[in-house]
């Protein structure tokens, strides 16, 4: 995976991290030097490994936001998942209420459990956009479970914010 900034000798880095919640996750890297601001892209024609780092000029930078994600489509997805949930639920234990016998699976109510503790783990979220002169990257990352986790996006988010004030670019919170 060639997602290592390459600066120039000249280059002061302020700011070089990766992060990727699992194997199957989208993999994060961003690099902020005095000169440049590296950020991952994805190539449209790549058969194997189609990230690479794609590097901006400081100048063609314009602000920094990092912000709280909306918890409407968490909210959303939540109540989809525990409605479907107990509807499953409900018809796989029908047949075996009435006597009729049937199949006992644990996924309906795995997933009303999950829809119900989804708003809780997702919550306090921020997401990093940078804004360019042509263009913005986004990055919202993944909704992680353990405290741990959370807390070590949180301080990279911290660290890149410190970085680009570091390199003298406005982020805005």
């Amino acid at each position: 995976m060639p997602l290592d900034i390459d600066p120039s000798s000249n280059e002061r880095v302020l700011v070089n991290v990766r992060y990727q919640a699992s194997t199957n996750s989208v993999p994060f890297a961003l690099g902020v030097t005095d000169q440049a601001v590296y950020v991952p892209a994805k190539k449209l024609w790549a058969r194997d490994d189609p990230w690479f780092i794609q590097r901006y000029p400081i100048t063609q930078v314009h602000h920094v936001e990092v912000k709280k994600t909306r918890t409407i489509a968490i909210l959303f997805v939540a109540a989809l998942m525990v409605a479907l949930g107990l509807f499953f639920l409900y018809f796989m234990l029908e047949p075996i209420v009435q006597g009729h016998g049937g199949k006992i699976s644990g996924w309906p109510l795995a997933i009303t459990i999950g829809g119900l503790i989804l708003p809780f783990v997702a919550r306090g979220r921020r997401s990093l956009k940078i804004f360019f002169t042509k263009g913005k990257y986004n990055w919202t990352p993944p909704v992680v479970v353990d405290k741990g986790s959370r807390e070590y996006i949180n301080q990279l988010l911290d660290h890149i914010v410190g970085g680009f004030r570091a390199a003298g670019v406005q982020v805005t919170e």
